[in-house]
C-alpha cells in the first residue's frame, strides 16, 4: 500500500515558476505535535485517540460516543534553539465529530479545522488548513488539505487499528512576498500508513505502534530526470507505551532519511504520563542531532 502511495504521489507534475523555493517549506510540522504521539516515535497514525489527532490523523478526532476535548503542547526544540505551542478541541457525537487546531513555531503558524465521520469501525476525515510564515520584512500564506481513514476492531482481547493519512496533499503552495522578489514554494506531500495493537498485561495494559512515511518535498520539475532519488524522503517510527492504573510509561525510535543510509538519523524518545478525573498530563524526551527536545501535553475531556 505505502509502494502504491508513492507511485500516485510521484505521478503528479506541477511547473514552477522562475523564482522557486527549496521546498519542504512546513518543515516545523513534519515531526509532529504533541508528547504522546511524539514519544511513541511518530507513530500515531493508526493510535489518533486524543486531541492531538487534529495533526496526525483527522479520521481519529471521531470515537465512541460523545465527547469534548481541549488541549495543548508545548516543546522546546533542538536543546532551547526553536520553541512550538499547540492547541486544539475537538467536539464528536456518535458518528462524527469536529475540531480546530492552531500551531505556532517562531516565524511559523498554521490553523486548520477537521471534519470526520464514523460506521462500523471505519472513520474517514478531511483537515483543510492555513499557513502563515512571516517575518518583519517578509510574510508567506498558503492553503492546503490532510486527509486520513481509520480503521478500529476488536480481536478477542486485544484492540487493533490501522491508519493511513496523506499531508498537504498535492504539495500546498506556499507564496513569499516583500522585501526581495517573490517566490513560490511547497509543503512536502507526505503519506503515512500505521498500525497499532493494545492488549492486556497483568496490572495493566500495553499498547504497541508502529508507522511508516514516504514524503515527497517538491514537485517534479519539467524534464526532470531522476525525480524520486532528489525527492523521496522515507521515514519510519514505531513505540510502546506501559499503562498501570492512572499511569503510562512510554518509549520509541524514528528515523528519518532512510532511503539514503549515509544521511539516515535515529531518534530515541521516552517519556510518562497520568489521568486523573478527565485529566492528562505527558511529559517527553527525544534525542535529536542538535539536543534534546523536551515535551509537556495537557488535555482535558468530558
Amino acid at each position: 500500500m505505502l509502494l502504491l502511495s508513492v507511485a500516485v504521489l510521484a505521478g503528479g507534475i506541477h511547473l514552477w515558476s522562475a523564482a522557486e523555493g527549496a521546498g519542504d517549506a512546513a518543515h516545523f510540522l513534519r515531526d509532529g505535535v504533541g508528547a504522546r504521539p511524539r514519544v511513541l516515535g511518530g507513530a500515531f497514525a493508526a493510535v489518533a485517540d486524543d486531541v492531538h489527532a487534529l495533526f496526525w490523523n483527522p479520521a481519529g478526532i471521531v470515537g465512541a460516543g460523545p465527547s469534548v476535548r481541549l488541549g495543548g503542547t508545548h516543546e522546546s526544540r533542538f536543546g532551547g534553539l526553536v520553541t512550538l505551542d499547540a492547541v486544539g478541541a475537538t467536539l464528536a457525537e456518535d458518528g462524527w465529530a469536529v475540531g480546530v487546531g492552531w500551531v505556532s513555531a517562531d516565524m511559523y503558524a498554521a490553523f486548520n479545522v477537521a471534519f470526520a465521520a464514523e460506521y462500523q469501525g471505519l472513520s474517514a476525515g478531511l483537515s483543510p488548513k492555513l499557513y502563515h510564515f512571516g517575518t518583519a520584512e517578509q510574510r508567506a500564506r498558503g492553503a492546503g488539505l490532510d486527509a486520513g481513514v481509520l480503521y478500529r476492531l476488536q480481536l478477542g482481547e486485544v484492540a487493533a487499528a490501522m491508519g493511513l493519512v496523506s499531508k498537504d496533499i498535492g504539495w500546498t503552495g506556499v507564496s513569499w512576498s516583500g522585501i526581495g522578489p517573490e517566490v513560490a514554494d511547497h509543503a512536502a506531500w507526505v503519506t503515512r500508513l500505521g498500525g497499532a495493537a493494545a492488549l492486556p498485561v497483568p496490572a495493566g495494559s500495553v499498547l504497541i505502534t508502529a508507522d511508516v512515511e514516504a514524503a515527497l518535498r517538491r514537485p517534479l520539475q519539467p524534464e526532470e530526470a531522476d525525480y524520486l532519488s532528489k525527492a523521496l524522503q522515507l521515514g519510519a517510527g514505531c513505540g510502546v507505551e506501559f499503562k498501570v492504573g492512572p499511569l503510562f510509561v512510554r518509549g520509541g525510535v524514528s528515523g528519518r532519511d532512510l532511503e539514503a543510509r549515509a544521511d539516515a538519523s535515529l531518534r530515541v524518545s521516552f517519556g510518562a504520563g497520568v489521568t486523573l478525573e478527565g485529566v492528562s498530563l505527558d511529559a517527553g524526551w527525544i534525542s535529536t542531532p542538535l539536543g534534546g527536545t523536551y515535551l509537556l501535553s495537557v488535555q482535558m475531556g468530558w
